[in-house]
């Protein structure tokens, strides 16, 4: 099949502000020229077998692994498994090995992401180690992310980093947790070393420092797992996402193993639902932190197991499902995982099918199937096992088709593409 399309049709297609059925869109360099309910046998026409045309999801939030950490995953396999939950683009984390913290490293993984990558993509750096490079490095990511030690060190790269992020409009992304209560962690009592109260005050601290730095860059709070601290973020104005995990808990935390295990924890019952109710008010977007690891850490005991759950080939569609079981709407999980991410990271005309946005599209069928495995991604274990989820039929980047259910992956290793370069 040629990878390019002229145009695809589907039962459903959900654009910005309305939802129609039987309907075509018509692709031309690389964006969409025309809604309409009329094809040509140029297009891709899978009317009448139950698909949905949705925008590609934007993950905000991955971890692709990758350099010396390849064991774990890489920067082929895991934009592949992404292309097979139907994201478009991944927004890929600095913690890796060695870290993103210097310009040598980020030519590494910029390299590494440029010779592999499927899906389009873009990249985080951590606080730079040394001030005079921040500047430079921004140029070249979509932002700054701030772990919890993070917050123990030097004030005034800190405040530059945060400088430099609102004068060049980057996005700083944070781990909302205390380093010092972290810190104490043995394994054991995982809800009271990563509290819902280590969450606010880490919330609390970032705002009081960005007063104390006299600056307002566009803060993102990621991975929210208690309500209250989506509240209280959206009241300070930063921006907040919770994850699949947090969000479906009481759906995946069956038992506690290692496949579960994950940073900040799974909640109580009670939060999971309150995490739900506010879905559609306090809740800016869902990303996945996908995090995967090798079986044989998997496999550890609990209690010395890496925290991480890698979902990014099944939590679209698991998402998806429970969106329909849930009559939350098509909309609205457009809204969640697709526009909202989109402007938060600074990409314009992404995330929508409307005439004049950019083609990165995701065809689902309706039909229910089981999870069994990962795939696609070299960390096999999930804690998804035996969920229901959406059939992916095909993925358009760029008005390419990247992978369809009966061709398979229909692109080079590589044809991915840096959004900020």
């Amino acid at each position: 099949m040629e990878p390019r399309l002229a145009g695809v049709c589907g039962d459903i297609v959900v654009l910005e502000n309305s939802v129609l059925s039987n309907t075509c869109v018509e692709i031309k360099e690389n964006r969409v020229i025309r809604i309409s309910s009329s094809s040509t046998r140029d297009f891709m026409d899978l009317r009448g077998e139950g698909t949905v045309i949705v925008p590609a999801v934007v993950d905000l939030h991955v971890h692709l692994r990758g350099l010396r950490n390849s064991y774990k995953e890489d920067e082929y396999t895991g934009t592949l498994a992404a292309a097979w939950g139907g994201v478009g683009i991944v927004a890929d984390m600095p913690n890796t090995d060695p870290p993103i913290r210097s310009i040598e490293a980020l030519k590494l993984k910029l390299s590494s992401l440029a010779e592999n990558a499927i899906v389009d993509y873009v990249v985080y750096a951590g606080v730079p180690d040394k001030r005079n490079e921040i500047k430079q490095i921004a140029k070249y990511v979509v932002g700054f992310k701030l772990y919890p030690e993070d917050l123990l060190r030097d004030k005034n790269i800190l405040c530059e980093v945060f400088r430099t992020a609102a004068t060049m409009d980057k996005i700083v992304v944070v781990h909302a947790e205390i380093p010092e209560l972290s810190r104490l962690e043995t394994g054991w009592q995982r809800e009271v070393y990563h509290s819902c109260a280590s969450e606010m005050t880490a919330i609390f601290t970032i705002s009081t420092l960005l007063n104390e730095c006299n600056v307002k860059p566009r803060i993102h709070v990621t991975h929210v797992s208690c309500p209250n601290s989506a509240i209280l973020a959206r009241k300070i104005g930063f921006t907040v996402d919770t994850t699949p995990h947090h969000l479906l808990a009481n759906e995946v935390s069956e038992f506690w193993s290692c496949s579960t295990k994950v940073n900040p924890p799974l909640r109580k019952d009670i939060s999971h639902h309150l995490i739900q109710q506010i879905i559609k008010d306090e809740i800016n977007c869902i990303s996945s932190d996908h995090a995967p690891h090798a079986e044989r850490e998997k496999d550890a005991h609990p209690l010395l197991c890496p925290p991480g759950i890698a979902s990014i080939e099944h939590w679209p569609r698991i998402l998806l499902s429970y969106f329909i079981r849930a009559r939350l709407g098509l909309s609205l999980w457009t809204k969640l995982v697709s526009k909202v991410p989109a402007t938060i990271l600074g990409l314009d005309r992404i995330g929508c099918i409307n005439v004049g946005c950019k083609a990165y599209l995701a065809i689902y069928r309706l039909n229910n199937s089981r999870v069994i495995v990962n795939e696609f991604s070299k960390s096999k274990r999930t804690p998804y096992f035996m969920h229901n989820e959406i059939e992916l039929v095909a993925l358009i980047i760029r008005g390419h088709l990247v992978v369809h259910e009966d061709y398979g992956l229909l692109v080079d290793r590589g044809y991915g593409s840096n959004l900020i370069i």
